[in-house]
């Protein structure tokens, strides 16, 4: 499914200096945001175009829906966690597709198996329109690049420096448009060159940036599909 999952990265304290590759031949990067400043400010609700998520969460109990983003609302039902392929080799993650998002939650609708990988019918499971938490949302992603805000003209926080560098997807925050806020925990620490504002945690290394290049297939790659800054 993704030819370029993202991630990887040394440490929080050579960061910039690993990054001033970035600015490149094409000339001057937009201004970029100061450490720690917010990709994605509070309150603010976000719609999404297109993109099917998929829930990575092992919990026996899935996880729950609720009927606004807020922890307190009325849970409305559960997604059910991962199933095992026919083999039971790998896990095969519940989709849905993501409608909107809203200060670490996601507007979801239509979770379901997919019979064609599992091999076996669909389990129940809640379905309809419900926000749950973005923690192990993951989704499709063909990029090598992550970016301050969700379009290409936003200054680059991250360039992975081969194509399969950018792996280990392990949430999406938020999402909008066709665009998702990424965050990744990198398996290769030197294959990624990125800006201390990508930097959430610094031990496991998590980075965090916008990203595109949506592609809605569970089980392999989608062909022409890339979300890197077009070249000029």
């Amino acid at each position: 499914m993704e030819t370029v999952r993202t991630m990887a990265g040394s440490g929080c304290g050579t960061a910039a200096l690993m990054f001033a590759v970035l600015a490149g031949a094409s000339g001057e990067e937009p201004r970029l945001p100061g450490a720690g400043a917010r990709l994605d400010p509070a309150g603010q609700r976000r719609e999404c175009a297109d993109i099917q998520g998929y829930l990575n969460d092992e919990a026996a109990s899935g996880r729950a829906v609720h009927a606004r983003p807020d922890a307190a609302s009325p849970l409305l039902g559960r997604v059910a966690p991962p199933d095992r392929d026919p083999k039971g080799v790998y896990d095969i993650a519940v989709g849905f597709g993501i409608l909107a998002s809203r200060d670490g939650w996601l507007l979801i609708e239509g979770a379901s198996d997919d019979p064609v990988l599992t091999e076996r019918p669909a389990r129940y499971m809640y379905s309809g329109r419900g926000w749950i938490r973005s923690e192990r949302v993951t989704v499709g992603l063909q990029t090598t690049q992550g970016f301050a805000q969700p379009h290409h003209s936003s200054a680059m926080l991250i360039r992975a420096l081969g194509p399969n560098s950018l792996d280990n997807l392990v949430e999406i925050a938020a999402c909008d448009g066709q665009w998702v806020l990424a965050r990744w925990r990198p398996s290769q620490a030197r294959a990624i060159r990125y800006e201390p504002a990508a930097v959430i945690s610094a031990d496991p290394l998590t980075l965090e940036a916008w990203a595109t290049g949506i592609c809605n297939i569970q089980e392999t790659s989608c062909d022409g599909v890339s979300g890197d800054r077009p070249a000029k």
